[in-house]
């Protein structure tokens, strides 16, 4: 029987064993691709009922909200911007209410205005609870502001308007009433800010110019004219001037003898006559030089030419001259040559500003 089942079934698989695996092999393959098979169409299926529960119950939640009240919404997104907050309890004193938020750096909760994390000990960016005030165009300008000059809220156009043709923009002149605490209407053409604000105030150009005179000698040339010899001391030049007259600049407007009196020294009783007569000089700005006869002084005089630009003006000043703008007065207080810049007071702000040569591309 053995020998029998030998030679029906194992001695050709030994003579063909090659074959025989081979058979063996796809015969597990094909195993394995059916089993693949089956479990892909059941993980299909059930992908597939999945689906249709998620679309049922899409349209069951968006039935519910199609029907649910408005209001609720409303409520809840209110809720939201306000969360809950304890309030000061009046029988636990354990219960202290606050607002917290987390530090930027560590995380940790801290108090909602705290500058400084009392944890890490860095510095922390503190938000302003202020409530701005209302500006629908976003042009830079609050609506209440607009609606009393009479402008429109809702055109931000009109920010960058010169209503009053007084070279200020509306968003300038209600920035600049502003920052000074004063009221400016951007419709009046003299209510208007300050000339330095906003870069409308230039140096053109500043000037040193330095120069020694001195009061020579005067000479009667008529019954009723004096005339005078002051010299630059500098160039040697000599003017020969009488009252009324210019010297650079200066008018010669008084003359004034004098003679002292002096001894060559203690107990000796000749006297010697000394000349020190004065020539009073006047600038157009109300300066004053006084020239003692003999004695050279020695004088440095500094101008600056500023330009206005609304008006497209040039106006020529010296240190402590006094000019107007606009019906606004300036005293200038000191003017730097070399960096071409004057310091300016505002007389009605008490005030002093720096002026400088405009930016570049604004000549």
């Amino acid at each position: 029987m053995n020998n029998r089942i030998r030679r029906i079934i194992l001695d050709p698989l030994l003579a063909h064993y090659d074959k025989s695996l081979t058979l063996v092999a796809l015969g597990i393959l094909i195993a394995v691709v059916v089993t693949l098979g089956a479990r892909t169409s059941g993980e299909k299926n059930k992908q597939r009922v999945f689906m249709d529960r998620i679309q049922n119950l899409n349209k069951t939640v968006a039935a519910g909200v199609q029907t649910s009240s408005r209001a609720k919404f409303v409520k809840g997104r209110q809720a939201l911007s306000r969360p809950f907050q304890l309030s000061v309890s009046t029988t636990n004193f354990m219960i202290i209410p606050e607002q917290r938020v987390s530090c930027k750096w560590c995380r940790k909760p801290i108090a909602f205005s705290a500058e400084k994390c009392p944890f890490c000990f860095r510095e922390q960016d503190v938000v302003s609870t202020d409530r701005a005030p209302k500006d629908s165009d976003a042009d830079g300008i609050p609506d209440d502001w607009e609606l009393k000059h009479r402008l429109n809220p809702n055109d931000g156009d009109d920010a960058k308007i010169d209503s009053d043709s007084d070279g200020f923009t509306n968003l300038e002149e209600y920035k600049s009433g502003k920052a000074l605490g004063m009221e400016i209407d951007p419709t009046d053409k003299n209510s208007v800010p300050p000339a330095w604000m906003y870069g409308k105030l230039w140096v053109k150009d500043a000037k040193a110019f330095e120069f020694k005179l001195k009061f020579m000698s005067s000479m009667q040339r008529s019954t009723n004219e004096l005339v005078f010899a002051v010299n630059h001391v500098d160039t040697k030049q000599t003017f020969w001037k009488k009252i009324g007259d210019q010297v650079l600049g200066f008018t010669i407007v008084e003359y004034t003898a004098k003679i002292l009196a002096t001894t060559n020294a203690p107990g000796i009783q000749s006297v010697r006559n000394m000349d020190i007569s004065e020539l009073k000089l006047k600038s157009a700005d109300g300066e004053t030089l006084i020239l003692v006869k003999g004695v050279p002084l020695e004088r440095l005089a500094k101008s600056a030419d500023l330009y206005y630009l609304p008006a497209k003006q040039t106006i020529t000043v010296k240190t402590g001259a006094e000019f107007e703008i606009q019906g606004r007065k300036y005293r200038v207080k000191e003017i730097d040559a070399q960096s071409k810049k004057v310091i300016v007071s505002d007389v009605s702000l008490n005030r002093e500003e720096i002026i400088g040569p405009p930016a570049a591309g604004e000549l």
